[in-house]
C-alpha cells in the first residue's frame, strides 16, 4: 500500500514539473498584450544587458549579465550584432511582435572560451528568435531551442 502512494506521489510531482515547460505561442500572445511602445522604437542601438528566463512572458527572471556588446536595428530591415566578433544581417517582423533574423556576414576574431561560450548562445538565441517585446526602453527577444535560457534582454542607448 505504501509503494502505491508512494508511486502516485512521484507521478504527480513528475507531471507537475513537465507542465512547468514554456509555451512559445502563450510567451509571444503575452508580449503583444504588455507591449507599450511602436514598432519604430525597435530602430537604433540596443546594448545586451541579460540572458532571461520565462515560462509565461509575465514573469522574466534574469540569469547571466552580459558585459558589452548589442545589436543596431535599421530602418531599412538590416540589423548589426556586436559581442566580440560582429554579424550583420536582415531582420524581418511579421504579425505584431514575430521577428526572425538572417545573419549573413560574421568577423572572426580569437577570443577566451568563456567569450566564445556566451557568443555563441546570443548567436543561438538570434538564431532561434521567435518574437519580443519593447517595453519601458527594455527590448526582450525571445528564443525557442536554447539551452538554461530563452530570453536576450536589451536596454535602449540614448
Amino acid at each position: 500500500m505504501k509503494k502505491t502512494v508512494l508511486f502516485q506521489l512521484v507521478i504527480l510531482l513528475f507531471l507537475g514539473f513537465s507542465c512547468v515547460k514554456p509555451n512559445e505561442e502563450e510567451i509571444c500572445d503575452c508580449f503583444v498584450k504588455q507591449t507599450t511602445t511602436n514598432i519604430e522604437d525597435l530602430i537604433g542601438r540596443w546594448e545586451f544587458e541579460s540572458f532571461g528566463y520565462t515560462v509565461d512572458g509575465e514573469k522574466i527572471k534574469e540569469k547571466e549579465k552580459i558585459a558589452r556588446g548589442g545589436i543596431t536595428f535599421s530602418e531599412d530591415g538590416k540589423f548589426s550584432l556586436s559581442y566580440v566578433n560582429t554579424m550583420w544581417g536582415n531582420y524581418s517582423i511579421s504579425r505584431i511582435n514575430a521577428i526572425k533574423f538572417f545573419g549573413d556576414v560574421t568577423t572572426k576574431v580569437g577570443m577566451t572560451k568563456k567569450e566564445e561560450e556566451k557568443e555563441n548562445a546570443i548567436f543561438n538565441c538570434i538564431d532561434n528568435s521567435t518574437c519580443f517585446l519593447l517595453l519601458n526602453e527594455k527590448l526582450y527577444i525571445h528564443s525557442s531551442k536554447v539551452k538554461n535560457f530563452n530570453l536576450l534582454i536589451l536596454t535602449k542607448k540614448i
